[in-house]
């Protein structure tokens, strides 16, 4: 019975050494501020608290998150325990260099601004060499004015304007060499009006009408360089999509890229 218990008492002190050396906290202090260290079993920071204690609350006033090998994850500032002030985002990104090794890149990926928990102000998200990919400013929680985005060389992707989230304004999308692909507007979140899509490389410019968010008149090819079969056609060509009063029939482009109406 004795040896029972001895291997009980044995066995529960081997289940707390395992979780106390997957996790381990420790406090310091500061002036004002006391700081919870959370480290992970490698005994790597997994995260650093600054809580600031008086005699009638006790508030978080930063946090900061690592990945498991230790590398920053996010920080974000609080006031009155709600994000607060500058908050910025990590991203790890794996690739294989020329010789076929297999590397991985820590970089900063986003940053922004918080007003009393909601997002407030100018944000940006970046490409892992540090271009920028996205900025908008935010209000309240909500996108608001011209938002852009950028392909990896610099050139403007997209260009969006946002009122109070939804987007509603002029809207532009650019190839990666900088010519314009589409141009149309957006009524509070839905398409409206006329839309141009143009192809550069083919020389041909497209419109849609839309109507309360729905294609109601023209054409959009699809130029993804994927021929496919179609019913009125015995070869393989490029599929159109084809709207006339908000219907959807079949069409396609031929070997002179002229139109073609299933019709």
């Amino acid at each position: 019975m004795k040896n029972n218990y001895n291997k009980t008492v044995v066995l529960f002190l081997n289940q707390l050494l395992v979780i106390f050396s997957s996790v381990s906290i420790t406090f310091s202090y500061s002036a004002s501020l006391k700081y919870e260290i959370t480290k992970n079993r490698l005994g790597l920071k997994k995260s650093v608290i600054a809580i600031k204690q008086d005699m009638k609350s006790v508030s978080i006033r930063k946090k900061i998150d690592y990945f498991d090998d230790g590398l920053k994850h996010s920080y974000y500032s609080f006031e009155n325990n709600l994000k607060h002030g500058k908050y910025a985002n990590w991203s790890k990104k794996n690739y294989e260099t020329q010789n076929g090794a297999l590397k991985q890149i820590h970089f900063l990926s986003e940053t922004g601004y918080y007003n009393m928990g909601k997002l407030h102000g100018l944000s940006k998200s970046y490409y892992p060499d540090g271009t920028v990919f996205w900025e908008g400013k935010y209000k309240n929680g909500k996108v608001e004015g011209i938002v852009l985005e950028y392909h990896s060389n610099g050139e403007v992707h997209r260009k969006v304007n946002y009122l109070n989230g939804n987007k509603h304004g002029k809207y532009y999308t650019y190839l990666f060499s900088g010519d314009k692909e589409i141009e149309g507007e957006y009524y509070y979140g839905m398409r409206t009006g006329e839309w141009q899509f143009s192809n550069s490389e083919k020389g041909v410019i497209e419109k849609i009408n839309y109507n309360d968010g729905k294609a109601w008149q023209g054409t959009y090819t699809i130029w993804n360089g994927t021929k496919i079969k179609i019913d009125c056609s015995d070869k393989l060509v490029i599929p159109v999509l084809f709207y006339n009063e908000g219907i959807l029939s079949n069409a396609y482009r031929d070997e002179n890229l002229d139109l073609k109406s299933c019709e």
